[in-house]
């Protein structure tokens, strides 16, 4: 089918999807990869003989161990031979959107969901009145546990993820080494503390439980862990108001959420039914429906504010299904609107939970073009909206506009928590949200949010970890608050003040080693990032507002 070097890359590549770091996939590959696969396909290929040809290419030519190589090819061929058998998409489409790069062709689709005529004109928050209601919330972005973390591993090793016993003897902590994955033990001792020092009104819980060893996990090793650390919330937190959101880690192949219609070997119920099982001490019944039939779900935490959590997988480019059908996958986003228009009519605001931000590139462009105007829309009644997925401490501030003009102005904010795991080169970190809420005329708004984290180098030379606090963004940024005029004022500040360009730089690393942003590029891009909500949409990115 192609060479044994293009044969391993095809390997790596597909092991390391949304998981390796250092990892890149040029067009060129990714097109050779694609039309592989697709004459394989063409030529009644059984999936046995890929299979065989791929992993014996991997093991000889020793890029990679041989157990990553058969879990691999194992682990991933099979979906992407039957979805390149059924999309009508070309191979430099596809290579295009699972790169955000331009490969030769573009996958361009103009579907969108019905949103009612008539937005609302945009009313600013206001500060509330002092001594007003907080209610706290507790964000739990990104946990990844490694349940064959060992003390004593390697933390370098010839696998993507290492601090595993059969990789050999090394450094790996009692706590967690931040080139590896989170240690179970680091989980229980950061429950433990939540219990007893921290105090939230309620928790968010935004997905990606497994660990990263993406080429070696079953469906049963998916559910066994979702089952494992629900246990352990319940065990530490009884009681608590937890609203759950899935992750882009949950499934197995890792990234892959067939839509509802596929209901064969590539079916999702098996997921689904897990975390409809999993979740029914948090959530009713009617809310355990949708989540069987999509992983979304909407509930009201109070008469005056709704959770809505959604399945933000179906944005995810590295979502190979897609490629057959990508348009509102579940139909998940009418559904969006739906709830959107009860909430508006009822005088409720409303807080959207997810794992995948939309503005980033790895989000498909339709499906975040839709989100984002559905948010217009709605922007008085959606006052805040809360991701994990990139394992950094970041945000990206929303537009009542596409396009950047003079009457354009910030109406929301998407918060992306720090991760819990430690991967890759974090201190894991947790966040409390300040929030103005619980009384009459509230606005729902955030005012400010709180990262917690431990300094792992600390808790294993003295062998108990300590959780204190990083930062304030109020405090640490000199803001009024967080709502979304304060975010954009900030995103301007970053342009002129290198001295604080650099300390967004190193909360949103929360490590032990701070990159820098030292030329202009690399500080247009970071600056991009935060005014970005619609995918690869940076029109907002250098407008003076």
């Amino acid at each position: 089918m192609t060479s044994i070097k293009t044969l391993v890359l095809i390997l790596g590549a597909l092991s390391c999807l949304g998981t390796c770091t250092g990892f890149s996939v040029p067009c060129w590959l990714c097109v050779k990869v694609m039309n592989s696969i697709h004459e394989g396909v063409l030529h009644n290929s059984t999936e046995s003989a890929v299979v065989d040809v791929v992993e014996a290419a991997c093991i000889v030519s020793r890029m990679v161990s041989t157990r990553v190589c058969e879990a691999s090819v194992k682990e991933f061929l099979p979906t992407l031979m039957e979805v390149i058998r059924r999309t009508h998409l070309d191979t430099k489409a596809i290579c295009s959107e699972l790169l955000s790069d331009n490969c030769g062709s573009t996958f361009i689709t103009n579907w969108t969901v019905p949103v009612p005529v008539g937005t609302p004109e945009y009313i600013p928050p206001q500060l509330p009145k002092p001594g007003s209601r907080v209610i706290r919330a507790l964000h739990l972005a990104d946990p990844h546990i490694d349940r064959f973390y060992a003390v004593g591993s390697k933390v370098d090793c010839s696998e993507p993820l290492c601090c595993r016993a059969w990789l050999g003897s090394g450094d790996a902590g009692k706590w967690g080494n931040v080139k590896c994955d989170a240690p179970a033990a680091l989980l229980e001792n950061l429950f433990q503390h939540v219990n007893t020092s921290v105090d939230a009104d309620y928790v968010i819980w935004t997905g990606d439980i497994p660990a990263h060893d993406v080429w070696n996990q079953t469906r049963d090793d998916q559910m066994d862990v979702i089952v494992t650390i629900t246990k352990m919330l319940q065990r530490y937190m009884p009681g608590a108001v937890i609203y759950p959101a899935v992750g882009n880690h949950e499934s197995a192949p890792v990234n892959v959420f067939a839509p509802p219609w596929e209901t064969g070997r590539f079916s999702q119920q098996w997921l689904y039914n897990t975390l409809a099982d999993t979740w029914r001490d948090w959530l009713p019944e009617y809310a355990l429906d949708t989540v069987r039939r999509g992983g979304f779900y909407s509930i009201p935490h109070s008469h005056d504010l709704r959770i809505i959590s959604l399945n933000f997988n179906f944005c995810g480019s590295l979502n190979f299904w897609l490629y057959v059908e990508d348009s509102d996958p579940a139909g998940q986003l009418e559904w969006l609107v739906q709830e959107l228009v009860k909430a508006e009519a009822a005088g409720e605001k409303v807080h959207i939970i997810g794992h995948i931000p939309p503005g980033v590139a790895g989000c498909m462009k339709t499906w975040s073009g839709v989100y984002n105007k559905i948010i217009m829309r709605f922007q008085n009644t959606v006052v805040a909206q809360f991701f994990g997925h990139t394992h950094k401490d970041e945000f990206q501030v929303f537009f009542n506009s596409s396009e950047a003009d003079a009457d354009t102005v910030p109406n929301n904010v998407a918060f992306i928590a720090p991760s819990v795991t430690t991967w890759s080169n974090h201190f894991p970190t947790f966040r409390l949200y300040d929030i103005d809420g619980g009384y009459a005329g509230c606005s729902w708004h955030v005012l400010d949010h709180h990262n917690y984290w431990c300094n792992l180098t600390d808790a294993n030379a003295s062998g108990t970890p300590k959780w204190t606090l990083e930062y304030s963004a109020r405090k640490s940024y000199d803001m009024p608050s967080l709502f979304p005029r304060d975010w954009l004022y900030f995103a301007h500040r970053c342009k002129a003040n290198d001295k604080l360009l650099q300390l967004y730089m190193r909360h949103r690393q929360h490590g032990p080693a701070s990159p820098t942003c030292g030329n202009a590029e690399c500080r247009d891009r970071l600056i991009c990032s935060m005014l970005t909500s619609a995918s690869r949409n940076t029109n907002h990115c250098l407008a003076n507002y």
